[in-house]
């Protein structure tokens, strides 16, 4: 832990978030707290945790997520070297099972709107293969999703 962040605020803040219990308060507390740069910075940051935990190479991060170069580096140093916080958090993932099984790109929201791809989420991604509706949709809403995409998947591969 950096010694430099520490403080009764931040402890305040954290633990508040700890004391959100759906992905949708999760969207309606960081709503209010970020910008939407802010938040799509930190999403983006998480992707490339995910790619370079899955062993991916600099050029197909960069030409997947759009982040730059030193973005990855930055992300990989703390992946190596940090505090473990990405770590802890894809390795909780892990544990449910879903996240290694999911190596196409999660597009969500507004950010999308008119664009196309493999997996959507919100009413934005209409255009997206694989898309679920609604303005946020619920957080067992896209739970479901993504299992029911995973197990179609799944039955498609094994049918190959």
């Amino acid at each position: 832990m950096n010694r430099k962040l520490k403080d009764e605020d931040m402890d305040i803040l954290f633990r508040g978030i700890l004391k959100l219990s759906t992905v949708e308060e999760c969207y309606d507390f960081f709503e209010d707290l970020c910008t939407i740069s802010e938040l799509r910075a930190m999403v983006q940051r998480f992707q490339v945790a995910r790619m370079l935990d899955e062993g991916r190479i600099y050029s197909d991060i960069v030409q997947e997520t759009g982040a730059s170069t030193a973005t990855i580096s930055r992300v990989n140093k703390c992946l190596v070297y940090g505090s473990d916080g990405y770590r802890r958090m894809l390795d909780r993932l892990k544990e449910e099972g879903l996240l290694q099984e999911l190596h196409e790109k999660i597009c969500i929201g507004q950010g999308y709107r008119g664009k196309s791809g493999a997996l959507g989420v919100g009413s934005c991604t209409s255009g997206f293969k694989y898309n679920l509706k609604g303005c946020p949709p619920t957080d067992e809403q896209m739970y479901e999703f993504l299992k029911q995409y995973i197990a179609t998947r799944r039955k498609t591969e094994a049918e190959k």
